[in-house]
């Protein structure tokens, strides 16, 4: 397993004066790399899907027991890379889990992805542990309609 994470940012600021107009411009473009395998800056496994929720509902996921592409029970050991799109008109919220991933400091920490946008979160080098205290993503829809959402999961871990 190959991966490549590109992340590109052109922002232009401008201010029209008298005689000029001076501008401010930041143009990134960065790229994650995970080779193949475990440990720095490696993975080895992905899980990917597009979950759906009725209004005011929840769900944990557990990284610990999931089903990959084949079939296979995978769990995940490391976490470096996490993407959450809100596709839907309502906000998504992320956290409250009973065992959170180490995102959060305790059960009670959340965090709140507005209709359209997304949350990322890389750690190509070290991840964040997975384990039975640490394993949990809950995601919660909010209030006004059913929620729509894409969510893929990169790291390290096993398969059975």
């Amino acid at each position: 397993m190959n991966v490549d994470i590109a992340l590109t940012l052109y922002s232009k600021y401008t201010k029209s004066l008298d005689l000029s107009t001076p501008e401010d411009v930041i143009s990134l473009a960065r790229n994650i790399e995970l080779a193949d395998g475990t440990g720095s800056g490696k993975a080895n496994r992905h899980w990917s899907d597009e979950r759906s929720l009725a209004e005011g509902a929840n769900e944990t996921i557990d990284l610990m027991a999931l089903t990959d592409a084949f079939g296979r029970t995978l769990t995940f050991t490391k976490l470096k890379f996490l993407y959450i799109k809100n596709t839907s008109t309502v906000e998504l919220t992320i956290g409250r889990a009973m065992a959170p991933i180490a995102l959060f400091v305790n059960s009670s920490d959340m965090l709140i992805v507005n209709k359209g946008n997304y949350f990322l979160l890389a750690d190509s080098l070290l991840g964040l542990d997975i384990s039975v205290e640490t394993k949990d993503i809950k995601v919660t829809a909010g209030i006004g309609a059913a929620l729509t959402y894409e969510i893929i999961l990169i790291g390290e871990g096993t398969v059975a």
